[in-house]
């Protein structure tokens, strides 16, 4: 399928989520890298992710500062067993090989360029001027966001219940902007609820997305990564497509 991809706040953040039991790769991390071309993206995507970050790798350190490492410790009526003695050593060793996660975490916080992973991936897609790219400077800003403002005060979706911002508004306006240039379909990857639901988009967005792009064009809602890119003709392995399955699962996440 000829579409081009709306990748939502969300998924980038659950990037600090992912347990990490199965190795040290973040599931098409690389993939988002390596299609760029293909990503539609902004200044409020960018802002809403570089706001959020530092609280996500601060919960991984407040995590670690409530660990309660002396009810690990064996009582004293046992403690001079074997098996006190070696459970004791283990326990400092992994009191130890935690404060050098806080360290890379904190190194994290302080200098994301050189240290986070994630951020050195989004930063790349972030700077890059491409067509799809609703960045700062650029001067289509400005009618989307009068176009987002209209949608807002009329009670248009996609929008939270209770949100005061028009940022899903902007990006909303400029995927369907993109879509009417490129002549694509698009595909919007989120795990919340403001583009549609249980992987089908609201029923307004579908019905306004064909009105204005055009009858032969669809937008269409998926949770999963994996999903959106195969859709857009990108090869994806049936590894990292289980591997992000399985990391959507651990963190409570929706992956219809």
């Amino acid at each position: 399928m000829d579409a081009l991809i709306f990748i939502d706040t969300n998924i980038y953040l659950d990037f600090y989520q992912y347990p990490g039991r199965d190795g040290p790769d973040l599931p098409l991390l690389p993939v988002i890298d390596r299609n760029r071309e293909l990503i539609i993206t902004s200044s409020e995507v960018e802002m809403e992710y570089k706001k959020n970050r530092q609280r996500m790798v601060t919960n991984f350190i407040e995590s670690i500062d409530k660990l309660d490492w002396d009810r690990l410790a064996a009582p004293a009526f046992i403690s001079a067993s074997k098996a006190a003695v070696t459970s004791e050593r283990y326990r400092r060793q992994l009191m130890s090989q935690m404060e050098k996660l806080k360290g890379r975490a904190h190194a994290m916080l302080s200098n994301p360029v050189k240290n986070d992973p994630v951020y050195q991936v989004l930063q790349r897609l972030f700077r890059q001027r491409g067509p799809y790219n609703l960045y700062r400077t650029r001067e289509e800003r400005h009618e989307m966001r009068d176009r987002a403002w209209r949608r807002f005060i009329l009670g248009y979706p996609p929008r939270k219940p209770a949100g005061l911002s028009i940022g899903d508004a902007i990006n909303w306006e400029w995927l369907v902007k993109c879509a009417q240039e490129s002549r694509k379909d698009v595909v919007v990857v989120t795990r919340d609820t403001d583009f549609g639901s249980r992987g089908a988009i609201n029923d307004w967005l579908a019905q306004e997305f064909r009105e204005r792009v055009g009858r032969t064009r669809n937008v269409h809602l998926t949770g999963m990564l994996s999903q959106a890119f195969s859709m857009s003709d990108v090869e994806v392995s049936s590894d990292e497509a289980r591997k992000e399955e399985e990391m959507v699962r651990a963190i409570g996440g929706d992956a219809a």
